[in-house]
C-alpha cells in the first residue's frame, strides 16, 4: 500500500467500492490492524448523522452537549 488515500480515477474522483465489496477486501487489512492497534485502518462507520458532524474544538463540543443537556433536564424537570 503506498499510501492512506483511496485509488483516484482518472476524473480525479475518489474510486470507492459499495459496502459489501469495501468490506470484503479490506477485511485482511482490518484485521492486522486491529492486531496492532492502529485504529486509521479499522472500519469507523459514522451512519446517516455523518453530515450533521462539524468540525470544532473538544471544549467546545463539551460546553454545547452540557449546556443542551441542562436545557433538556430543565423542559423534562415537572413544574414547581
Amino acid at each position: 500500500m503506498r499510501g492512506r488515500r483511496p485509488p483516484r480515477d482518472r476524473d480525479g474522483d475518489a474510486a470507492i467500492l459499495p459496502f459489501p465489496l469495501q468490506n470484503s477486501l479490506t477485511r485482511p487489512l482490518r484485521a492486522a490492524a486491529a492486531k496492532q492497534g492502529r485504529a486509521e485502518f479499522l472500519s469507523l462507520w459514522a451512519g446517516q448523522g455523518v453530515r450533521l458532524a462539524r468540525r470544532q474544538p473538544a471544549a467546545e463540543l463539551v460546553a454545547r452537549l452540557a449546556k443542551e443537556t441542562a436545557e433538556a433536564v430543565e423542559r423534562l424537570a415537572p413544574a414547581r
